[in-house]
């Protein structure tokens, strides 16, 4: 993408420098063609964010990080295109050793999202187990007192009973004992 912007700089460039020709006049012809007098309404959308790219290097340069930000959190650096002066084979040894940066990069980014992910995972199931345990302490902790609530209705009945017997017992003695004072006197 960067040579295309640098070929339309460049072919913007000639372009510029000589208005009374155009790309057509190149051509092995000496007739100038006629020169048009309004300018194109709207460049090509490739030309345009081309020129965009090329203009504003500082989208692609490296930033540095704030202190707040991590050192991982860095914005991608731009590669260097090989220089076209040299030789072909210079030119690809640079290719490889970019796009092999741009793959460790890439397996680095992967490992280090993996990582990420891995224990993000290990904390939502650590955070899921303190529930669980939680939640079954909380329910042992129910099932005692409901035991405990069960029992003590057992024995408020029982004693309700016993209260019932003894009331009995008293109003049978209270007219055993009134029977024997009538009797009596």
């Amino acid at each position: 993408m960067d040579k295309v912007a640098d070929l339309e700089d460049e072919l913007h460039a000639v372009r510029n420098s000589t208005p009374s020709r155009s790309s057509s006049s190149l051509s092995l012809t000496n007739n100038p063609p006629p020169q048009s007098t309004t300018p194109e309404p709207f460049p090509s959308t490739q030309s345009r964010l081309a020129s965009f790219l090329s203009r504003r290097p500082h989208l692609w340069t490296s930033r540095s990080t704030t202190p707040t930000q991590s050192s991982r959190l860095q914005p991608p650096t731009r590669t260097t295109t090989p220089n076209p002066n040299l030789p072909v084979e210079e030119q690809l040894a640079q290719e490889r050793s970019a796009r092999e940066l741009a793959e460790e990069k890439v397996t680095s980014m992967s490992q280090e999202l993996e990582e990420l992910t891995q224990s993000l995972f290990e904390e939502a199931n650590a955070m899921v187990r303190t529930e669980k345990e939680k939640v079954a302490r909380l329910e042992a902790k129910l099932r005692v007192l409901e035991g405990r609530e069960e029992e003590k209705r057992r024995r408020l009945t029982e004693l309700e009973k016993a209260v019932g017997r003894i009331t009995r017992v008293r109003t049978v003695l209270e007219n055993k004992s009134a029977s024997s004072v009538s009797s009596m006197g």
